[in-house]
């Protein structure tokens, strides 16, 4: 419940002051637990809803205080215009992944999901958007953490599954964006990184093998 800006947690200045109105109202100033996961309820669907009519421009920046903001829309956008491989090659889905929603869908799969997983011994809540493209033979697919509770600030990943000799060729990237040079995106934690796409990964290469 002590929720302020800083590096700890991901929040926004509406999602602080209603976090700060919480405790405030609490007999203890501790909070109770249901009407702070009410509070996580609210402010996640309204996270989504946001995205979903504006995309990258409707994600809100985190607070980290001495009037200091991360946005995490623009290490997205950066992490996209910088994928040479998507914007020479499929041009289309990488217009889709800087406009959504304003481009155009055809031909795209979409969905959302949201986890919750124990990370270093604290919960972590993530918002994902997920999309399967597929042009001619080839499947290129994006996962984007366009919000995450707190270690780190957003994720996008993207792959694609080529035929190859009777086969299939997968390539998969990810770039994960944190404030510490130490934190979530070091080498010692890549193999979490992994972990939280890999279940996505399994997935998305049965569904292709089931078209």
């Amino acid at each position: 419940m002590n929720a302020e800006p800083g590096e700890k947690l991901n929040l926004d200045k509406q999602e602080i002051a209603a976090f700060q109105a919480l405790k405030a109202q609490s007999k203890d100033g501790a909070g109770n637990q249901k009407a702070v996961e009410v509070l996580i309820r609210k402010n996640f669907l309204a996270r989504l809803q946001a995205y979903q009519a504006k995309g990258l421009a409707g994600v809100s920046p985190y607070e980290r205080g001495d009037n200091e903001e991360r946005l995490s829309s623009q290490e997205i956008r950066l992490s996209v215009d910088t994928s040479k491989l998507l914007t020479q090659h499929y041009p289309k889905f990488s217009e889709i992944l800087l406009n959504y929603p304003n481009a155009d869908m055809t031909g795209v799969e979409e969905s959302f999901v949201w986890f919750n997983l124990e990370l270093f011994s604290r919960p972590l809540l993530v918002l994902t958007h997920r999309m399967l493209y597929k042009d001619g033979e080839t499947y290129v697919a994006s996962d984007r953490h366009f919000y995450a509770s707190q270690e780190y600030n957003s994720l996008q990943a993207g792959g694609g599954v080529w035929p190859k000799d009777g086969g299939s060729l997968v390539v998969y990237l990810y770039r994960v964006s944190t404030d510490q040079v130490g934190g979530f995106g070091s080498s010692a934690k890549h193999p979490i990184s992994r972990a939280l796409m890999g279940p996505y990964v399994e997935e998305l290469a049965e569904k292709i093998r089931a078209q």
